[in-house]
């Protein structure tokens, strides 16, 4: 479109609406050939054939009314029995009554000195000649004997694949016939038959004898867990899966830059079920765990994975593959940035050293004279009663344990520590990484709840008391830190004025358009929800998908993301 008009709306309005064929005939369409979507309910198709119906008879500009649309449904049952030339007679003239349609037609057969008959004939009406009397009645004939015999179903031939159980109308090839005319040479066209398969498009067999073999997981989804695994096609990510029993490569058309295909070159593909597809030959750099270097791959539109690897020389099996290979992946800018500085070393307190076993916490135990005590209770099988339960204490496997009965029902086995161990128990509930400095009764309650020593808790609290790290965190019983105060959070009353961005990744299986990404925002304010598919997740890819939402909803105030580096280089500022 000229500048004066895209910035037109009412004419940028008719374009698109136009261009996506959303106009009279595109709703009728729509409505007449409407099917259900695979997931979708037969509630949700309901309501979208009730709107595809509003639409087409707001286009039509056809009052809502039974005599409006008694009229409409009669002027589209009219035309529908035309032929071609009559259509388009009609159409460019667009009669707003049947009457209208009915003079118009008449009109367009006495200005041509035909019949009715020969104006509702499919084809041109040109190219009809008025035949003898006698001829007319014999073909009425015969077509009238042909159309009162019954034929079955499975007895049906398709005069396009030549198969029983359906007819023309009804075989899948003529959607399969364009795509085959967009990638076949004009020079092959002539010599090929299409099947009807229902991906990509399909040829006979005697238009070349070298084959590649492929499975029935090009075809659909395995419900088994397949050698699936990331991967490089000139340098651009793919999923790549590792098939046993396919005999090349097979790689998905919008993955490959327009200079990889091999000009004149093609290659025919038998499916498991013996039907065959002839695809364009694209040469390409594959870094996969399973293979590695330039080959020549056959280019499908919608394989199941983005790259499938078959048996060809230099292939590793699933069982072989590189485990090594991320380490030659490719690098991301952060990484790049990071790479070759050093790591500092996690600071951890040292713990045990060495490996604690039973004989030696036996021989503690036995030793011990601070446990003398411990072992009387043992051997005369003491019971002590206290407020809140019982104490008994026994040996098992030769080791000294008290047994915690509460009231409750709850009960407590705790080893009896030596004081050998006594540190290394308190430091692992105290100071160690998943500790995390706690406070004293906390710490008591994770030591008692597996161990237990005459006097714990006065030796857990002079432990916690004197810990370093505390001592250097707490002052006069306070943090140093305090705590933010907690605020009401203020309400978004105005759209655009805070948004929450955020990406949604990665997604499998990759689209035709390879996208496999979605950014998302939406209002604080209206909840208005807004998503763009991405192919990759760059700075530069994020801010033009955003540039594209500020064009629509306009420029933010404030956005609220997870700070991932897409949203904190110089370039998103």
């Amino acid at each position: 479109m000229s500048k004066d008009d895209a910035l037109n709306y009412q004419a940028l309005k008719t374009a698109l609406v136009r261009r996506f064929e959303l106009t009279y005939d595109g709703f009728k369409k729509k409505f007449r050939h409407g099917r259900p979507d695979p997931y979708e309910t037969f509630s949700q198709f309901g309501a979208r054939l009730s709107s595809y119906f509003d639409r087409w008879i707001e286009m039509a500009k056809t009052p809502k009314t039974y005599d409006g649309l008694y009229d409409l449904m009669l002027r589209d049952q009219f035309i529908h029995v035309c032929n071609q030339d009559l259509k388009l007679f009609l159409k460019e003239r667009t009669p707003k009554t049947l009457n209208n349609m009915a003079e118009l037609a008449d009109q367009y057969k006495d200005a041509r000195d035909l019949t009715a008959i020969q104006v509702t004939q499919t084809g041109k009406s040109k190219t009809l000649q008025k035949k003898p009397e006698s001829n007319v009645k014999s073909e009425r004939t015969e077509s009238k004997d042909k159309n009162d015999k019954f034929v079955l179903r499975n007895k049906r031939e398709c005069y396009k694949c030549h198969k029983f159980g359906h007819i023309a109308p009804e075989c899948r090839s003529k959607h399969v016939a364009n795509s085959v005319a967009q990638h076949i040479p004009e020079k092959a066209q002539p010599t090929c038959f299409v099947s009807t398969v229902p991906t990509d498009f399909f040829v006979d067999s005697m238009v070349s004898r070298l084959s590649t073999t492929l499975t029935s997981s090009c075809q659909k989804i395995a419900s088994s867990i397949m050698p699936i695994s990331a991967g490089y096609v000139d340098g651009k990510p793919v999923t790549v899966l590792r098939d046993t029993g396919c005999s090349g490569i097979v790689i998905r058309n919008c993955t490959i830059a327009d200079g990889s295909f091999i000009v004149g070159k093609e290659q025919v593909c038998v499916l498991a079920d013996g039907s065959k597809v002839t695809v364009p030959v694209a040469e390409v750099y594959i870094d996969s765990p399973y293979l590695k270097g330039r080959y020549e791959a056959q280019c499908m539109g919608n394989p199941v994975y983005d790259l499938i690897v078959g048996n060809v020389p230099g292939t590793k099996s699933p069982d072989e593959m590189d485990q090594k290979w991320q380490a030659n992946a490719v690098e991301t800018r952060q990484q790049k940035i990071n790479k070759g500085k050093p790591y500092s070393a996690l600071k951890v307190p040292k713990t045990i050293a060495d490996t604690v076993d039973p004989h030696a916490m036996k021989m503690a135990q036995e030793e011990d004279p601070t446990l003398s005590i411990v072992r009387q209770y043992v051997l005369q099988n003491a019971v002590h009663v206290k407020k809140n339960g019982k104490v008994t204490w026994h040996k098992k496997r030769d080791l000294l344990f008290r047994e915690f009965s509460m009231n409750d029902g709850r009960v407590f086995s705790q080893l009896v520590v030596p004081q050998k161990f006594l540190e290394d128990v308190m430091r692992i509930a105290h100071d160690s990484l998943l500790a995390g400095h706690l406070g004293i009764q906390r710490t008591v309650t994770k030591v008692t709840y597996e161990f237990f020593w005459p006097g714990v808790q006065s030796d857990v609290r002079r432990f916690c008391q004197s810990c370093d790290i505390c001592q250097r965190t707490l002052q006069k019983g306070k943090v140093h830190v305090s705590k933010v105060p907690l605020e009401r959070m203020p309400l978004i009353d105005e759209p655009v004025q805070r948004v929450a961005v955020d990406l949604v990744e990665p997604l499998f299986p990759t689209t035709d358009r390879g996208n496999k990404y979605i950014l998302t925002l939406v209002d604080y304010a209206t909840r208005y929800p807004e998503a763009i598919a991405l192919p990759s997740i760059e700075t530069e890819r994020v801010a033009e998908a955003l540039m594209e939402m500020f064009s629509r909803i306009g420029v933010l105030r404030e956005m609220l993301t997870d700070i991932g580096y897409q949203f904190t280089y110089s370039l998103m500022n």
